[in-house]
């Protein structure tokens, strides 16, 4: 009995440890593998590349030479290269794994290993498009939770669409969307944008959409007129980029020498957007409706009131609807068109096809190429998704996500690693919040960071080492990675 006992200690011993072992933090190991039979000046270069590196990212430099020591590779790396490393090994076995497909770099060759297992390798050339990503998995091991009050939105039902440049978050109502808060992030302040029966604004959206006989005060005079569930001027869509962020502004008004029976409301569908180059908002006053006519016949294409996202000072990335040559079938399929903001045409060689096929959802509905059906989905870089569907495009290729990640049901926010094929973001997997790098090339997750269940009344924004977002509650939430 008392063997038996003990016997049973011990598994229990053992399991603990098991447990423990589990759930401990990874163990992430930077190597810099070096071959002295390569070019010197490249391996010289690690000088270049590295003179900056961040002190609390540790690398163990490394070499394949059966006539080195480890103090000849330290002596060589303080002498040549004026740097110091964390360990210096010289592991001919390590070596071979740590550069598996790379035997004929010319280059020093950084790798990322987590849990001894290679996740990352590239030459260090290439550690520019890297850098931030290596940084972010090192250094992502604490999270700081930070929420902020913002007392004049607390009683908003629904959700809202969040945008940050800078210091300033902006968010918008899809209950109240006749107006864009925005929230100084420094000093806590809220402002708004509100357009509000702007005569100037009024004029030049009838100008745009040829109602040059109409008059704005009797625009205006006539819309007030009636109880009717909507302002004047409305906001849909808060985009943000790299360039920007924007909105669809969307224009009712009634024409007041309308003598119908029955008055309908008429529609202006514009652009509203601010660069980062610029000190404050710009509206484009676009036309849509017309700006598919300005097209080729040889590709029709139909509206697709969704998002529109800033790309430079030129150009608008819209959401279309590719309609087939062959008028008889309805069918239709979405695509990305770049419209030149200030030629005011749509590029013949701008678009860029984006259809995903099977376009299906989490739940296996092909969703994406129905057009009666609303979705949000974005455009970053050279790659496309969309919120509710696995399938993603990278420079015109696609993939399905849910093979590289189980249990993938919701997608918050994805960017391409610029010249890498990597991407990034932020997910839902088993109903949990996720950081997570994977490369689409090699269907390989390199890297997740669980945060755990969460609530949502708005997209997530990603400024940096931080992401923004507002709970149900009506507070903004703040979750920075402890450095």
């Amino acid at each position: 009995m008392k063997e038996g006992k003990y016997r049973h200690l011990l598994a229990l011993v053992l399991l603990f440890c098991l447990v423990v072992s589990l759930n401990g933090k990874p163990n992430k190991k930077l190597y810099l593998s070096v071959n002295f039979n390569n070019c010197t000046l490249c391996n010289l270069s690690i000088k270049a590349y590295l003179s900056d590196w961040d002190p609390k990212i540790p690398i163990t430099f490394i070499a394949d030479e059966g006539n080195l020591t480890n103090a000849q590779l330290k002596a060589f790396s303080e002498a040549e290269l004026g740097l110091k490393f964390n360990e210096y090994l010289v592991d001919s076995k390590l070596y071979q794994k740590l550069n598996f497909g790379n035997e004929n770099s010319k280059f020093p060759v950084l790798s990322l290993e987590i849990n001894d297992t290679l996740k990352l390798g590239f030459q260090l050339n290439e550690l520019p498009n890297y850098l931030e990503t290596i940084k972010g998995i090192m250094l992502h091991n604490e999270v700081i939770v930070q929420k902020v009050q913002i007392p004049r939105i607390r009683s908003f039902p629904g959700r809202f669409d969040l945008a940050i440049e800078g210091n300033k978050l902006f968010l918008l109502s899809w209950i109240k969307n006749d107006r864009i808060y925005i929230q100084n992030l420094k000093d806590k302040s809220l402002d708004s944008i509100y357009l509000f029966n702007n005569r100037k604004l009024v004029r030049s959206c009838l100008n745009v959409l040829g109602k040059t006989n109409l008059k704005e005060d009797e625009i205006i005079e006539t819309f007030n007129a009636y109880p009717i569930p909507m302002k004047m001027f409305n906001f849909r869509n808060l985009q943000a980029n790299e360039f920007g962020i924007g909105c669809a502004l969307d224009f009712f008004f009634f024409d007041p020498n309308d003598t119908s029976e029955i008055l309908s409301t008429e529609w202006g569908h514009f652009y509203f957007k601010k660069l980062k180059n610029e000190s404050s908002f710009k509206l484009d006053l676009l036309s849509f409706d017309s700006v598919y006519q300005t097209h080729s016949n040889s590709l029709p294409l139909l509206p697709d009131y969704q998002t529109y996202i800033p790309l430079n000072d030129s150009l608008l990335l819209i959401g279309l609807k590719q309609k087939p040559e062959n008028d008889t079938i309805y069918k239709v399929k979405r695509t990305i068109g770049v419209y030149n903001i200030n030629k005011k045409q749509l590029e013949e060689t701008g678009i860029r096809n984006f259809i995903i096929e099977p376009a299906i959802d989490f739940n296996g509905v092909d969703a994406i190429n129905q057009p009666n059906i609303l979705f949000d989905y974005f455009v970053s870089g050279n790659l496309f998704y969309t919120r509710t569907s696995p399938m993603v495009s990278l420079n015109g290729e696609t993939f399905n996500l849910s093979s590289l990640i189980p249990g993938i049901s919701w997608i918050h926010i994805l960017k391409p690693i610029s010249e890498t094929p990597l991407v990034e973001g932020y997910i839902i997997r088993n109903g949990n919040l996720q950081y997570v790098v994977v490369d689409l090339k090699k269907s390989n997750m390199i890297w997740h960071h669980d945060l755990g269940k969460q609530d949502y009344s708005s997209n997530i924004a990603l400024d940096k080492s931080s992401i923004f977002w507002l709970n149900k509650k009506k507070e903004l939430v703040k979750i920075t990675f402890q450095n």
